[in-house]
Order: C-alpha cells, then sequence, then structure tokens
C-alpha cells in the first residue's frame, strides 16, 4: 500500500508540476517587463569590439601587447633611456612626436612584403595593439577608446588600409592560417578626409577589380565550399556587415532615401510611425466570442483589448486635420441639433495601391455587372550566408556535412578543468549567437537598399533567398523558446575585450559560479535590462526579412501555411517588444484568412491585436475567406514569371560585353553585317514590332550613335 501510495502521490507531483508549467508559460508575457530596447544599426563600440573575440583569445592580447613593446624597444633604442617594466615602457608611444609615431607605422607596414610569415604576422598585431588603443592594466576606458581613435586615423593616414587589404588578399590565395555624432563633427578636418577616404576605398576596387566587399564575400564562399575551413567565419561576417554599413548606410540612411524616392515620385514622404508606445500583452482571461469579456462589465471595447491595446479615437476631423496639417472648424447647421460623439477611427491612415484599386474595381464590375557582382555570384552568397546561418541556429543538429563554424573558437587542447570546459561552452553559444546576427543583418541591410535601388533588384535577392530555402529556416530558428532565446546571457563581461586588458582575470580563469560583472562602472558590466541585445536584434531582422520575403506574394503566404508558422509566430509574441510584434503580427494578418474559421475563432485576441496594431488597406479583407483564398495557388507558375521578368532586366541592364563579341567599335559594324536567321512569328508580326518598339518607343538615336555600347540598350521582342 505504500508503495502504491508513494506512486500515487509522485504522479500527482508531477501533474502539478505540468500545470505549474503551462500556467508559467501561459503568464510569463504578462508578468515579463517591457523590454526597453532601441532598434539601431549597432551595439555600442564596446559591446561591438568585444564581440570580435573569442573567450579562447584572449591570451593572445598580451602576447600582442609584449611584442609591440619589443618592436618599439628596438626603434626607438637609442632615443629614450631604457627601462626594464613593461609597465612604464607601454606609455612612450604617447611621448613620440606625431612624425616618429607615423615612421614607426609606415616601418610596419613596409614589413607586409617579408618573405617571412611570422615577421609578417608580428606587423599586423603591432598594428592591431595600435589600433585598440595602446591598452594597459588599470586604464580608463574613456582613455582607450581616446587613444583608439587617434591611432586608427594615423593609421589610415599613413595607408595602412590598403596594405592591409592587400596583404589579405594575399594570405587568402596563400591559404595559410549612420547620423554623425558630436564627437565626429568635431573631428579635425583631417580626420573628416581620412574617413571619407575611407568610405570611398570600401566602394571601390582595392585589390584588381575586387573591393574589399567582394573580398569577403568569396573568402565565404570558400569557406563554405570546404576549400578554406580554417578561415575565421565569425570575423569575416562582422567586417562584412561593417563594411556595407559603412558604404550603403544605416537605418537613418534608409530613411533619408526612401523620403527622397517617395517625394520624387510625388508621395507623401512618410507614413507616421506606427510603432506602439507598448509592447502586446495577449490577456489569459477567457474569451467571449460574442464580443464581451468573461470577468464581466459588458463595455464596448473590442474583444481581447486592454488597456495597453485600447487607444484614444479621433474624430473625422481631427483625423483630417492630422494628415492634412491643420484642423479646420466645420459650420453647425442647427446650433441646437443634438451632436453626435465622435467617430470611431484608427490612428493611421488606410494605403492602397494603385492595381489594388483597379483590381477591386474590375472585380466589382464582374460581379455585378456579370546588379554585376551581385547579379554573377549571387545565388553562391546568398546559399554561402544560409548555410551559416543554418549551422548557428540554436535549433539545428550537428551533422556530418554541416558547416564547422567554431574553428575559431575550439582551443587547440582539450579543456583542463571544469572552469575551462564551462567557458568553452559558454563561449560557444556566444559565437553562435554573433554569427546569427551578423548573418540577419547582412541579409536584412542588402534587401532594403536593393529595393530602394530598384525592385527588380529586390526581387531577384529575395527569389535567390526563396529558392535557398531561407523562409523554412528562419521558422526552423523561430521554432524554438524564443522569449527565453533573447533572454540568455551568454557572456562573461570579466572576459570581454576591454575589461580582459583592462582588469585581467585571475591565474584561475573565470569564476566557476559564472556570476559577477565588470567592474563598476564598465560598459560591459552585466545590467538588469532583461534581454540580449544582439539576440533581439537578431530577432527583429529575421522576422522582417520574413515579411519582407512573402509581402505581396500570395503563393509564398501559402507556403507559410503549409510550413504552420502560425503557431510558431503566435508563440513568439511573448517577447515584449513592440517593433518585433508588429512585423509578427503583420506575418499573422497576411495568413488569417487561409488559416480557416477555427484558427480565427479560437484566436480571436490575435484578430484583434492585428487589427489594432498593423496598418489596413481600403480593400481590406485579410480577416475573412474570399475568392482570392479559393484559388488555386500555382507556385511555380508565379515564381517563374517573376524569373523571368528578372532575368529580361539583368540581360538589359548587366549583361557583359563580351557576350555580344567584345566592345569594340567595330564590333556594331560586325554585327549589323552578320546573318541572323529571324523566327516564324516575328516575320509574321514585323510591322507590330516596328510600331511598338520603334515608333511608340522613344529612344535616344543621338546616343545611339555617339556611344559603341549603346546597342546593348535595345532589345527585340520576339513575338
Amino acid at each position: 500500500m505504500d508503495g502504491i501510495s508513494g506512486s500515487g502521490l509522485g504522479s500527482i507531483s508531477r501533474l502539478r508540476d505540468v500545470i505549474r508549467r503551462q500556467r508559467k508559460d501561459s503568464d510569463s508575457s504578462v508578468d515579463a517587463p517591457d523590454f526597453d530596447f532601441k532598434y539601431a544599426d549597432t551595439d555600442t563600440y564596446l559591446h561591438e569590439l568585444a564581440e570580435l573575440y573569442a573567450y579562447t583569445e584572449v591570451p593572445e592580447f598580451e602576447n600582442t601587447k609584449l611584442q609591440f613593446e619589443a618592436g618599439l624597444e628596438e626603434a626607438f633604442r637609442d632615443t629614450t633611456t631604457p627601462t626594464t617594466s613593461s609597465l612604464h615602457r607601454t606609455p612612450r608611444w604617447h611621448k613620440l612626436s606625431l612624425a616618429s609615431r607615423r615612421a614607426y607605422v609606415m616601418g610596419l607596414i613596409d614589413h607586409f612584403e617579408v618573405h617571412s610569415s611570422q615577421d609578417r604576422l608580428s606587423a599586423v598585431r603591432q598594428l592591431l595593439y595600435l589600433a585598440h588603443g595602446n591598452y594597459r592594466p588599470d586604464m580608463a576606458e574613456s582613455e582607450l577608446c581616446r587613444a583608439a581613435r587617434q591611432n586608427v586615423f594615423l593609421l589610415l593616414q599613413a595607408g595602412a588600409f590598403e596594405a592591409t587589404v592587400e596583404l589579405l588578399s594575399l594570405e587568402m590565395e596563400q591559404g595559410e592560417g549612420g547620423t554623425a555624432s558630436r564627437e565626429e563633427r568635431d573631428d579635425p578636418l583631417e580626420w573628416r578626409e581620412a574617413r571619407a577616404l575611407l568610405v570611398e576605398q570600401l566602394s571601390n576596387p582595392i585589390v584588381g577589380e575586387d573591393s574589399l566587399t567582394a573580398i569577403l564575400f568569396n573568402m565565404l564562399l570558400s569557406f563554405c565550399s570546404g576549400a578554406m575551413p580554417h578561415y575565421p567565419v565569425k570575423k569575416i561576417l562582422l567586417l562584412l556587415w561593417k563594411c556595407l554599413l559603412a558604404t550603403l548606410g544605416g537605418v537613418e540612411t534608409l530613411k533619408d532615401l526612401k523620403k527622397e524616392a517617395r517625394t520624387a515620385a510625388g508621395l507623401q514622404p512618410v507614413y507616421p510611425d506606427l510603432q506602439p508606445s507598448r509592447p502586446l500583452v495577449l490577456p489569459t482571461a477567457a474569451f467571449d466570442p460574442r464580443g464581451q469579456a468573461s470577468s464581466g462589465g459588458g463595455g464596448g471595447a473590442p474583444a481581447g483589448a486592454n488597456s495597453s491595446l485600447s487607444s484614444p479615437s479621433l474624430s473625422l476631423t481631427e483625423m483630417a486635420g492630422k494628415y492634412r496639417g491643420s484642423v479646420p472648424s466645420l459650420p453647425s447647421a442647427d446650433a441646437d441639433a443634438p451632436t453626435l460623439g465622435p467617430m470611431k477611427m484608427l490612428e493611421f491612415r488606410p494605403k492602397a495601391r494603385q492595381r489594388d484599386v483597379e483590381a477591386f474595381v474590375e472585380a466589382c464590375q464582374s460581379k455585378f455587372c456579370c546588379y554585376d557582382a551581385t547579379v554573377v555570384g549571387g545565388r553562391g552568397y546568398m546559399i554561402a550566408l544560409l548555410k551559416v546561418l543554418l549551422a548557428a541556429a540554436p535549433t539545428s543538429r550537428t551533422r556530418n556535412d554541416s558547416l564547422n563554424i567554431l574553428v575559431d573558437v575550439l582551443p587547440p587542447e582539450p579543456p583542463a578543468n571544469i572552469v575551462e570546459s564551462t567557458q568553452i561552452t559558454l563561449d560557444i553559444s556566444r559565437h553562435k549567437e554573433i554569427v546569427v546576427k551578423a548573418v540577419s543583418a547582412i541579409l536584412f541591410l542588402l534587401l532594403k537598399h536593393f529595393k530602394l535601388n530598384h525592385a527588380y533588384q529586390f526581387e531577384f535577392l529575395g527569389q535567390q533567398l526563396l529558392f535557398a530555402n531561407c523562409i523554412p529556416l528562419i521558422l526552423k530558428f523561430f521554432n524554438q523558446n524564443v522569449a527565453q532565446y533573447v533572454s540568455s546571457r551568454n557572456y562573461y563581461p570579466v572576459m570581454n575585450f576591454p575589461n580582459c586588458v583592462l582588469h585581467p582575470p585571475g591565474e584561475g580563469g573565470m569564476d566557476p559560479t559564472m556570476t559577477g560583472g565588470g567592474p563598476e562602472g564598465s560598459s560591459t558590466a552585466t545590467t538588469d535590462q532583461g534581454y540580449c541585445w544582439r539576440n533581439l536584434f537578431a530577432c527583429i531582422n529575421l522576422v522582417r526579412i520574413l515579411q519582407k520575403l512573402s509581402k505581396w506574394k500570395h503563393c509564398r503566404t501559402v507556403m507559410m501555411v503549409v510550413f504552420r508558422s502560425a503557431p510558431i509566430l503566435k508563440r513568439a509574441l511573448k517577447v515584449r517588444h513592440s517593433l518585433f510584434q508588429l512585423y509578427v503580427l503583420k506575418l499573422l494578418k497576411a495568413q488569417t484568412k487561409y488559416l480557416g474559421r477555427n484558427w480565427r475563432r479560437s484566436n480571436m485576441k490575435t484578430v484583434s491585436a492585428i487589427y489594432h496594431r498593423v496598418r489596413h488597406h481600403l480593400h481590406d479583407d485579410w480577416a475573412y475567406g474570399n475568392d482570392l483564398a479559393a484559388k488555386p495557388c500555382d507556385f511555380q507558375h508565379e515564381e517563374l514569371a517573376l524569373k523571368s521578368a528578372i532575368e529580361q532586366f539583368n540581360n538589359r541592364h548587366y549583361i557583359s560585353e563580351q557576350r555580344w563579341g567584345g566592345g569594340g567599335e567595330g564590333e556594331v559594324v560586325d554585327m549589323l553585317e552578320r546573318d541572323v536567321v529571324l523566327s516564324k512569328s516575328f516575320t509574321e508580326h514585323y510591322e507590330e514590332w516596328v510600331e511598338l518598339e520603334v515608333f511608340l518607343m522613344p529612344k535616344d538615336w543621338d546616343r545611339v550613335l555617339k556611344t559603341p555600347s549603346a546597342y546593348m540598350e535595345l532589345k527585340l521582342v520576339d513575338f
């Protein structure tokens, strides 16, 4: 009996634990605090710099410092009094004149051309030590940042950037191991000129016909193909991301470009900001489909709404004045007439595309009336980025054919104790998070800039991502406890740069308890913000990529429904950040009409949140099934038609001259004299082609005659 009783009590205890966990999961979105996270291009300077290095690379900082001290001692042995203490030797760099510093930097750059690889490596490490600000123990972070800034501009003026890129290209071939801040506006003129020159050099070819961005993409391809498995993929991705930010621009640049493009097209410069003031809170109380909450009190608020969802309504006059710049007064026909209450309206103005309006009118009548480098290697680049993202995703399983992205994390020797083992485990998780952050930022930045530049460029890149299974990969990434992923803290501030060099840890390495933060006042100390910046940043980028790939694409939306993305996205709403929740609701809105009546009935809180948070179009019927939903989805036909249009665009604008037989002046005459066999259909419809492509199509014939390569812009349409 005791055994039976004990077994029964154990079953009841386990059942209570299950119920308690379910209740905790359902109420976590209500009890959790809002994330005070501001989406930006990058994190703080020191945080970004700390993520560049793994914890296993911390001992190399001291080795780099010793190499610089030895080199400086040998170069200026006769100019200063030699000392034996490294602590007193280190500040000597700041006592040298500007000419002496420049001469020493030029000497290090000259060592890039020596035959010995060890000498080249020593020179690069010394330049890296200068770029890090000549760190030494007990140095303040502000002093370190100021010294690093001065040294970086000195390196740029000495030509270290071009020399470093050329050395990178050489080592790769050999296969060996935003808005200007006040500090930037106050920089000297030569520093601002050096910064502008750096951006120009990043945009132009440096080694042959390749820019630094192309070199980094090629390195990523070599890594993913297995030809160069020893490449530090995390550093490649972070540098590639920063190069794209420097050359293309970040969030503020994108806003300015979008405003200019809309103004040039005669549209309103910007729409009102739709980001809610507070994140969404889905209440856990039962819901009455008739429109009243089960807790009584019958009010007129929409179903599932609470104080955070309810927003003050505006009258029609106020709404018109909000978008026209004034609130006109309407004359009253009868002063004694009863006044109506304010009309319930949304805070934002619905929008509609011209072709949507035309399609809507036509449907009503029928119802009632009876890029060069990217073009060449775009697919390979996208596949390489997605392969790395798959290997770094926390939900992916390690397979034999998966990429080994942990080359620059794992130490050469196995861990000797539990402290080192814990450190490596923590560093691996941190390494994967940084890789996900870099890949998501690169993809999102490319999609945004391509869309602003030309629609077909954006569609080309989006289709390459689609064919590389980007949509199921992102859904697989979100098929986890996203709230826990965002709140994870896989870092140890004492081991982050610059804490590891300004306040070196003890001989025993990390604290076995893995607790504690950086020194008091340190920018890398642990805070109680409740989220990890890079993880939330990556999640926002990924959900925005998913929304851009599926927006206005009927078949891609149906594909997400087939992949059962609705429950995955609904679980992601537990992340308490308004911008992230906004794009998740946009994805759910596009799928609502395909999910069926039962789903809408059981998820009315989500439907109510979509109605309150997402901008709607004038002809929106997203919450109900219609004729469009009944149409079969011909995915292959739709994507092939888009691919054909993209190929025509690429052939017209990015075709190489070699495909036409060269680019010399005599090539035009040779092609005109060449016998061309015309098709039968073209011969029959020749007059129609002349009418459409010659008489009705404006052509600058003077430019065609003056420019030898202008014949490439002429396109024969085969009827």
